[in-house]
């Protein structure tokens, strides 16, 4: 691989230069222009390339800089348009010197190949002051062209020079273009050459899918010479009467534009994720807190009320720390760690708090205790006290059967009213108590003969 400097010179300086690269699958491609020299500099050798390889493909020259010729590296749109166009070089003397065939032969020079005709060309011929090019008409340019020396050999050199062969020997000088279309076309292959550099630096930034900001301010830099030459250019071409030449001046002024500046490629900035993920490493120890406390609580396959407010606390905790943490995650600007940091808070979560498991109370299973028995003094009512909700049976003439029943009231009190058989003649009265666990052994008390001096009996319960 190569890296060679191809300068475009007219009759008094370089108006153009392009960069090529050998062997990268992609030539150089550069418009002719009239009166001009194509310099080749090799900057690894610091002169011209001792050989090259050359073909002539319709009105293009494609030049190869490796001996094989089998890619083009350079291609000169429209070379064989201006004829008087040569290739030069900087020899290792400190001589310029043309390029000339390796046959020998004047139909393999440069400017003489016939379409599809490919030739080795060497530095060689006469030695060169300068790399300005020189009009075929001036007697020291002519010498200084060996393709044009040899044409003259074989009696073809009066085409380019002389008049229809007339007699005398008169020379008749070459036609030339005015001053003014030749500076415009100058001006507009300088836009060219500003474009062609814009679209090189376009497609070398786009290799890699990274757009830098150095690449981007060399493109936008690059955009400001097409702009700066097109517009030199434009003036040179609105200055010329019309003409047919102007009009195609004109279109390729047209065709020269700037190149699309790609916009450079986000880098993300480091982001400070300490504070934050501190947060949710705390969150995190919470939630892990919490499901310990659950598979404790779990381990007995029962849930004491002490370890269900330990679990409700700890799932306190974690809502705490883990808002805090996506209070600071929040805060971050948008980033690769934002996004894992959001993850890991998503997967912080309080756990679920089981229900107590149900405790028997105590239960009395026993039968109630026997309930008491109080006959008022005028026999009038019995009353007593038993089991509260118990029922009440109250035997009042020994027979087993009750005579009068009631419940025990919520305070365990019960009262029955004995006025229509008024208990005064020495009854003894029974009461049992009765719930769900069975029935209580009689109390008792007698009525006495005279209820006036009836002494009341009975039993505290």
């Amino acid at each position: 691989m190569k890296n060679i400097i191809v300068k475009v010179n007219n009759a008094t300086q370089t108006i153009a230069e392009h960069n090529i690269i050998t062997q990268d699958g992609k030539p150089t491609v550069i418009r002719a222009v009239q009166n001009a020299n194509y310099e080749l500099f090799d900057k690894a050798m610091g002169r011209a390339p001792n050989h090259i390889v050359t073909k002539r493909v319709g009105d293009d020259l494609h030049v190869s800089m490796e001996d094989d010729g089998e890619s083009s590296d350079l291609i000169i749109e429209g070379f064989y348009d201006y004829p008087q166009s040569a290739l030069i070089g900087l020899a290792e003397d400190g001589g310029y010197y043309y390029y000339i065939p390796d046959s020998g032969e004047v139909a393999d020079y440069v400017t003489e190949l016939e379409s599809g005709n490919i030739e080795g060309q060497a530095l060689g011929g006469e030695h060169q002051v300068t790399p300005w090019w020189v009009s075929a008409g001036d007697v020291e340019g002519f010498n200084a062209m060996p393709w044009l020396v040899g044409l003259a050999g074989v009696g073809i050199v009066g085409a380019a020079l002389s008049n229809n062969g007339g007699s005398g020997g008169s020379s008749v000088p070459p036609v030339t273009e005015p001053d003014n279309i030749i500076i415009a076309r100058d001006l507009i292959a300088q836009a060219e050459a500003a474009e062609a550099q814009a679209e090189q630096l376009l497609a070398a930034a786009a290799e890699d899918g990274v757009i830098s900001q150095a690449e981007a301010d060399a493109i936008v830099e690059a955009n400001a010479e097409v702009a700066r030459t097109k517009d030199a250019a434009q003036e040179a071409v609105d200055a010329l009467p019309e003409s047919v030449e102007k009009a195609q001046l004109q279109t390729r002024a047209d065709d020269v534009n700037e190149v699309t500046v790609p916009p450079v490629t986000p880098v993300d900035q480091p982001v400070d994720t300490t504070a934050a993920q501190d947060l949710l490493a705390q969150a995190e120890a919470a939630e892990a807190q919490a499901e310990q406390l659950l598979t404790d609580a779990n381990a007995d396959g029962i849930i004491s009320q002490a370890e269900a407010d330990a679990i409700v606390a700890a799932n306190a905790e974690v809502a705490r720390t883990k808002d805090a943490a996506q209070e600071a995650v929040d805060a971050l600007p948008e980033s690769v760690e934002k996004a894992q940091l959001q993850t890991r808070a998503d997967d912080v979560n309080e756990v679920t708090v089981p229900p107590v498991t149900p405790v028997d109370q105590p239960v009395d299973s026993d039968a109630p205790n026997a309930p008491t028995v109080v006959i008022n003094a005028d026999g009038t009512a019995i009353s007593g006290k038993a089991q509260p909700g118990s029922d009440i049976a109250i035997d009042t003439n020994g027979d087993g059967t009750p005579d009068y029943t009631a419940t025990a009231d919520a305070n365990g009190n019960y009262s029955v009213d004995t006025s229509a058989a008024p208990l005064i003649n020495g009854e003894t009265v029974s009461a049992t108590a009765t719930d769900e666990d069975g029935t209580s052994a009689p109390g008792t008390d007698t009525a006495s003969g005279d209820t006036n001096d009836t002494a009341l009996k009975h039993r505290l319960w």
